[in-house]
């Protein structure tokens, strides 16, 4: 029994270094062929480690950046920037942010294929898993979507969008397993710190808990359901205000108001 489990987990561990590694070579040899000139984040991350919240300087090309009295502050959800800062510290304005999003990018179709197991785990039958099917999940996800030319630029606009799917995606892999609401709220959460419209993703969840609480009758569901649907709400709540106080610190206002400045 020992063996045939560790044969079982060798063999997922296989499959996800073969779809990590495949993924990232696709994405790197179709990309631009250049890091991307688009690096916010990675000058974002910078300003970090030196204490700042804004840029000192504003290279003609980076065209979204908000002038103030001491420099400019980036328009961007800042979570991306945070993530990069270790690597910063270590190769400094030099990090090549495109690398960043090939990493992030082909961990998230190795993500696609161990959501596409959790989600039709249920069906199940004999004990056989389709393997095929949940490739083919990940291939076409991969490969099929415009996730494909998202990653292989990693622009600061695409590579938000693909940290934002990265945790989302985390964040069904948590309902389809332990399903602990809070850590599901935290993982929407850190998705709408990369990209802010992905809050919405928050009633995707809130529909899941109640879908599957035991009761009949939907006031029934819904009210059983309210303790779980509490700690997805304060999950998310947590990076929701952690925006409005580094909003707030920037703009005077808890709001995102930079395209509007």
């Amino acid at each position: 029994m020992q063996g045939k489990l560790n044969l079982f987990l060798n063999r997922k561990t296989i499959i996800y270094l073969l779809l990590f590694t495949v993924a990232f070579l696709v994405y790197w040899a179709t990309g631009e062929g250049h890091p991307t000139y688009y690096n916010y984040y990675v000058r974002l991350a910078d300003a970090f480690l030196h204490g700042r919240l804004y840029l000192l300087d504003n290279p003609s090309w980076l065209n979204e950046l908000i002038p103030f009295a001491r420099g400019f502050y980036v328009v961007y959800p800042p979570l991306p920037a945070f993530l990069m800062t270790p690597l910063v510290a270590v190769f400094g304005l030099d990090l090549n942010q495109t690398l960043v999003s090939l990493f992030f990018g082909s961990f998230t179709v190795v993500l696609a294929y161990v959501v596409a197991r959790d989600v039709s785990k249920n069906q199940i039958k004999d004990g056989k898993s389709n393997e095929s099917t949940y490739l083919w999940a990940a291939i076409l996800f991969g490969f099929s979507t415009i996730f494909w030319w998202l990653t292989s630029v990693g622009s600061v606009w695409l590579i938000a969008q693909v940290i934002a799917t990265f945790f989302m995606f985390l964040a069904i892999h948590e309902a389809f397993n332990k399903a602990r609401p809070l850590l599901i709220g935290l993982l929407v959460g850190a998705s709408y710190w990369c990209r802010l419209p992905t809050i919405l993703g928050i009633f995707f969840f809130a529909g899941l808990i109640i879908s599957r609480q035991p009761n009949k009758e939907w006031k029934t569901k819904l009210r059983s359901a309210l303790p779980s649907l509490v700690k997805l709400a304060i999950g998310a709540g947590i990076f929701v205000l952690f925006d409005f106080a580094y909003n707030y610190v920037r703009f005077g206002t808890p709001f995102d108001a930079g395209y509007w400045l």
